[in-house]
């Protein structure tokens, strides 16, 4: 009988090679896989982020170089925890910025966007609208993935 940590021991040197880091999630199978997808989405939200920002910032006459330098000014990547905890709590009653102050925000990026293509930004805007529409406005903006939490 195979134990899995000989089966961890005798694979951790092939897929070190094919990762920044190897992390072993437990033994549940297609954990890892599931864990690596959900790291990918990340990404790919980031760069749907990237890619509205570079439009925003075109049709404000920002260049995309320009943009890059305000991450030299502002880390979020210091608040993602924060940000998620608060989030899966369901922790909307004393908003850091509540949905309608962000739904405006959105409101007037995508005016000053002057029909660029936007990749994320409309749905977020329209999935805002539809929480506003719910009374939960004065909720931190959070309050968005509400139904998906059962919060």
């Amino acid at each position: 009988m195979v134990v899995r940590s000989q089966v961890v021991g005798e694979a951790t040197p092939v897929l070190s090679t094919m990762t920044g880091k190897l992390v072993d999630v437990g033994p549940e199978e297609g954990r890892a896989a599931a864990m690596k997808l959900l790291g990918n989405l990340f990404l790919m939200a980031l760069a749907a982020g990237f890619t509205d920002m570079i439009a925003l910032g075109k049709a404000m006459g920002v260049s995309a170089a320009e943009v890059g330098t305000l991450f030299e000014h502002f880390n979020p990547g210091a608040s993602l925890a924060g940000r998620y905890r608060r989030m899966i709590e369901g922790d909307y009653d004393q908003p850091s910025w509540d949905l309608a102050m962000a739904r405006k925000d959105a409101r007037l990026m995508q005016e000053e966007a002057r029909g660029a293509h936007l990749v994320m930004l409309p749905q977020l805007a329209a999935l805002m609208d539809v929480m506003i529409g719910r009374g939960f406005g004065e909720q931190d903006w959070t309050v968005i993935a509400k139904d998906l939490l059962g919060k």
